[in-house]
């Protein structure tokens, strides 16, 4: 066997399975054995075969001859009876007699299948009978003579022939079958020959089969030793990579059982792996599923393993009682012909979490406005959100694929080679395009391109962000179109303003005009009824009475002038800003108005500090404290100041115990002359409720009243905190 044979038997020794090998070690001596066993049992067939051969030929020789003998013996006894007349000597000749004819029936059967012997037995028989026949006439003569005949007995010539004729053939029949007895000796001895070489070389092979499974018998021990050593720490280092792998990996048997758990899958779970080994895979899973842990794995890989291989997603349990989201997948496997099945778990509770803000993150793109688009580096849209939808009218599955600036249209505002080089350049490009819609219509959209690259820089995507400035367009036309009108509208203004600050102007020295020239009179008019009084003594009580009218209508009038004068300079009389703090405020005003010692006067406690114009909040205080104290139907009223914080503003509330106003009239009380009572009743200008509203709504602030007959008034009124800048007070006025 050349070298390269016994190579490829090597390597074809090697590739058997060791179980294979043992048994084929196992096999040569036994081999060897069985080999002997039937060779030994052949070749004593064989010998025994060659043995029946030689003994069937030597009783062949043995009738042969005893036939012959039986024939001489006869005619022994033929002529001893002759010559003595002796019956006894018959003897021979009667047992010949009786032996020849079965003799004779024996060598034919023997000699059956040879038709030559077959033929010269047929010729024995024949002289055979032959020669007893002569013998029994000559038996037959002898006793005739023996009883007194007078004939004499001669042996016949014939008889002597027919003996010699008997004695040729079987001459002729024993050498023949001493032939064949002499090859069937010798077959017989090669036979014998051959079985002792056989059973030497059987007891060679079987040595040397037995040397030969030794020597492999060692050196598959040897190798199982290195495969033992190799598995050892191969075991090993697959243990460390089982523990080290971020994954959990289990096996499972048919039986649905636990069969091994590693680092991973327990920290995953919360078991020690001692703790779940042989348990069902049931108790890792947090939904439930009915039937046994054959038909619960079933689930998982199919009942005819159909979803090996497949990934899942299912629900996990800790030991612990928490669940977690986790992938499984299975894969099969065989050792040492048991059937396992190989689970790789994964905790994907992190890609779920990602997966909900990723979903999350889409559908408020989906939300938004603006048209989000993604490119790829030959402009083949990739990403079409709803926005792009509602904008455009295209569907997801419509744009996606297309060239972007053909399914646009797009007229850019400089060459697009241009635009291409800055973007190659700065990675980000910003301008306004005009695109055309799926219906045909145009729009200007403020397009925003952002180039994205990987590690490396190599571009991945661009990044289009389009807004929708149509309208904005539009109304810039529009401005654009007015601006002349603007123009025209301001310089307008500029001549209204002018003339309104002369009518001011006027106003203002009217007002001091008819406050100094109708005053004169009136403080006349009041000089003249104290002299009359005082030079016309003993006057009449209607006198007094119609005086002293006089005098409170030359008062009232004063009043009403001041009114006046105070209610058209709200607005147009610029007050300094200062530190007002409100409570100090109060207790001034309440000093200042000198209610009746009976009366109560409550200011709550919380009273805030602002910047504001003093006068015009004292103002409002002043009056509303006047209209309360002055229009109570009792000495002892109450009237309670309060304040609430609304933010920008403070609410400031006066509110009295009085009669109450009738809900028809709160709105009338505000209007300027406008009183609930006749003049000769109450002395009241009708003034100061409607100078609060004014100087409440030129600081930007609202007043308002609650109340119902009998349950008491309440003005609030808000102030901001704040004061307002004087170009907003002149708006305001």
């Amino acid at each position: 066997m050349t070298a390269s044979g016994t190579q490829q038997l090597r390597l074809l020794w090697s590739d058997l399975p060791v179980r294979r090998r043992g048994a084929l070690i196992i096999a040569i001596p036994i081999l060897c054995l069985l080999t002997s066993v039937v060779a030994f049992a052949a070749l004593q067939r064989s010998n025994a075969v060659a043995q029946q051969y030689v003994d069937h030929t030597q009783k062949v020789l043995l009738y042969a001859n005893r036939l012959l003998t039986a024939l001489v013996n006869a005619e022994t006894g033929v002529r001893g009876y002759a010559l003595t007349n002796r019956p006894e000597y018959l003897q021979p000749y009667d047992a010949g007699m009786a032996s020849i004819p079965h003799t004779i029936e024996e060598l034919s059967q023997l000699v059956k299948n040879k038709p030559e012997q077959e033929q010269r037995v047929r010729e024995i028989q024949s002289l055979s009978q032959r020669k007893i026949d002569i013998m029994n006439q000559n038996v037959a003569r002898l006793r005739a003579i023996q009883q007194g005949a007078t004939d004499t007995f001669r042996l016949d010539a014939q008889d002597k022939i027919t003996m010699d004729a008997i004695r040729r053939q079987i001459t002729d029949f024993s050498r023949e079958e001493e032939i064949l007895l002499s090859q069937r000796k010798q077959e017989l001895n090669q036979q014998q020959v051959i079985t002792i070489g056989v059973l030497g070389t059987t007891v060679i092979l079987g040595v040397v089969g037995s040397l030969a499974a030794v020597y492999l018998f060692d050196q598959l021990d040897r190798e199982l030793a290195e495969r033992q050593t190799g598995l050892r720490e191969s075991n090993i280092r697959i243990q460390a990579i089982l523990d080290n792998v971020v994954d959990g990996i289990i096996t499972i048997n048919e039986q649905g059982h636990l069969e091994s758990f590693n680092k991973a899958a327990g920290m995953m779970f919360g078991y020690e792996p001692e703790e779940v080994v042989g348990k069902n895979l049931k108790l890792l899973l947090a939904q439930y599923f009915s039937g046994d842990s054959v038909q619960t794995l079933n689930r998982f890989v199919g009942n005819d393993y159909s979803k090996i291989r497949r990934l899942q997603e299912t629900v996990g349990q800790r030991q612990n009682g928490t669940v977690f989201p986790m992938e499984l997948v299975f894969s099969e496997m065989r050792l040492d012909n048991q059937h396992l099945l190989i689970g790789i778990v994964r905790d994907i509770t992190e890609r779920k979490q990602s997966e909900e803000i990723l979903r999350k993150q889409a559908t408020l793109l989906d939300l938004a406005n603006d048209t989000i688009i993604v490119r790829d580096r030959h402009d083949l849209i990739t990403y079409w959100n709803q926005g792009a939808v509602r904008i455009y009218g295209w569907r997801k599955e419509e744009a996606i694929g297309q060239l972007s600036h053909a399914l646009f249209k797009t007229e850019f505002p400089q060459p697009l080679e241009e635009i291409q080089e800055v973007f190659q350049e700065e990675g980000y490009w910003k301008g306004e395009v005009v695109h055309t819609k799926r219906d045909g219509s145009k729009i200007t959209v403020s397009s925003r391109w952002s180039l994205q690259v990987d590690d490396d820089g190599e571009p991945l995507a661009i990044l289009e962000i389009n807004s929708d400035i149509t309208d904005r367009k539009k109304a810039e036309e529009d401005l654009r179109s007015r601006a002349g009108e603007l123009a025209r509208l301001g310089s307008i203004l500029v001549q209204t303003n002018t003339a309104l600050e002369k009518r001011n102007q006027e106003l203002d020295q009217f007002a001091y005009i008819v406050s100094h020239d109708l005053k004169a009179p009136l403080r006349a008019i009041a000089n003249l009824s104290t002299w009359i009084e005082e030079d016309l003594p003993g006057q009449s009580e209607e006198t007094q009475h119609n005086i002293t009218l006089l005098r409170s209508r030359v008062h009232r009038m004063e009043a009403l002038i001041d009114g006046i004068l105070h209610y058209s300079r709200v607005g147009r009389v610029k007050a300094s800003v200062e530190k007002v703090d409100v409570a100090n405020l109060l207790a001034e005003i309440v000093d200042s108005q000198a209610p009746p010692p009976a009366f109560t006067i409550s200011v709550q406690p919380g009273m805030p500090t602002l910047s504001t114009q003093r006068l015009l909040l004292q103002q409002v205080f002043a009056n509303l404290l006047s209209n309360a104290i002055k229009h109570h139907d009792r000495a002892d009223g109450t009237v309670t100041i309060s304040v609430q914080d609304q933010g920008n503003f403070y609410e400031f509330a006066v509110a009295d115990d009085g009669p109450g106003i009738a809900t028809e009239y709160h709105e009338r009380v505000f209007e300027i002359f406008q009183t609930l009572k006749a003049r000769d009743t109450a002395e009241n200008t009708g003034v100061g409720l409607s100078l609060v509203k004014k100087i409440v709504e030129a600081q930007g602030g609202s007043v308002r009243l609650e109340s119902q007959i009998g349950q008491g008034s309440t003005f609030r009124f808000t102030w901001s905190k704040s004061a307002p800048r004087s170009e907003e007070l002149e708006v305001m006025s």
